[in-house]
């Protein structure tokens, strides 16, 4: 049996031999794999926030599986932020620059006022008053430069001072001729204008035995003599319509901006000259039937405006108020 298997053994030592001389030639070459995916990588602004505290730039990458060259949500493969760093410590300022040069003068040009008197009637001023007009001689709209002339086109600006009106009214009360001489008229006055919300001092148009003159009484603090009604209607434009028996127009509107009733007198004792015509009422300090005292009629812009006519002292009457 050893026998066999020995022979066996060189059997297949001789064979091997002869099997490996054999081999056959080289096979064809196999085909090309496909070809690889392409990587993309997308860049958009990232602001800032939790990924980046200062922004920066968000980086997402991947194949483009599908070959449609856009990276797709589907194919992102990953994502890295590159992100702005802190902005660095101011620097110091730098030195300030050289000065420059001083420009060239400017031409020099007086300036020049012109005051005018503002007719009454006027836009501006009503009842007059003085337009000043202020402009550089420079020859501005046309006009001829430093000719010491303030040509309409080199006026720059126009102020206007206008002259104020003030008040008359005729009272809405009325009074027997113990008031309490002319002081005491202007109290009445005083108070009317008061509770009626006028701002002002008031006087009475009143003569009296002390050497009161109602023109000059009234006109103490406004030389101008220009008074209007409570509805702006003219009554006098200047202090001397007082006494000439000329107003503008009748003085019949109370300190409410009412009418005087029908048949209203007012307690004057004033002359159409101004002068006391010496019936007062014993210097306004009486209501006795026996003692008289001169009266106007509130309709009328002639002398009977101030003069009219006298009653007894006990009458009830208006008064004339001016304000200063």
């Amino acid at each position: 049996m050893q026998g066999h298997n020995v022979l066996k053994g060189l059997a297949l030592g001789l064979l091997l031999p002869v099997v490996a001389g054999c081999a056959g030639a080289d096979g064809d070459a196999g085909k090309d794999g496909k070809a690889g995916a392409n990587a993309l990588v997308s860049l958009t602004d990232e602001p800032a926030g939790t990924n980046c505290a200062n922004g920066g730039q968000k980086v997402e990458y991947g194949a483009d599986l599908n070959g449609n060259k856009k990276l797709d949500d589907d194919e992102i493969e990953g994502t890295k932020y590159v992100c702005n760093g802190a902005d660095g410590a101011k620097g110091a300022d730098g030195a300030d620059g050289a000065k420059g040069a001083d420009g060239a003068d400017g031409a020099t040009f007086a300036t020049l006022v012109n005051v005018t008197p503002e007719p009454f009637g006027s836009t501006h001023c009503p009842y007059g008053g003085t337009k000043v007009e202020v402009g550089l001689d420079n020859g501005d709209g046309g006009e001829t430069a430093n000719d010491a002339i303030l040509g309409a086109g080199e006026v720059d600006s126009t102020t206007y001072i206008c002259t104020l009106a003030k008040r008359v009214f005729v009272t809405s009360t009325t009074v027997a001729g113990d008031f309490g001489g002319v002081s005491g008229g202007d109290a009445v006055c005083q108070g009317l204008a008061t509770d009626a919300g006028l701002t002002g001092t008031y006087r009475a148009w009143l003569d009296g035995d002390a050497g009161d003159l109602a023109p000059t009484h009234v006109a103490a603090t406004n030389t101008s003599g220009l008074f209007v009604l409570m509805d702006g209607t003219l009554v006098t434009s200047a202090a001397i319509s007082l006494t000439s028996g000329a107003l503008a127009h009748a003085i019949h509107i109370t300190e409410k901006g009412d009418t005087a009733p029908a048949n209203t007198l007012v307690w004057t004792d004033a002359r159409p000259g101004g002068a006391a015509s010496g019936l007062d009422c014993n210097n306004w300090t009486s209501a006795a039937s026996t003692d008289l005292g001169g009266y106007g009629d509130p309709t009328s812009t002639g002398s009977a405006w101030t003069s009219d006519n006298f009653a007894t002292c006990d009458s009830k009457n208006a008064l004339y108020c001016f304000e200063q």
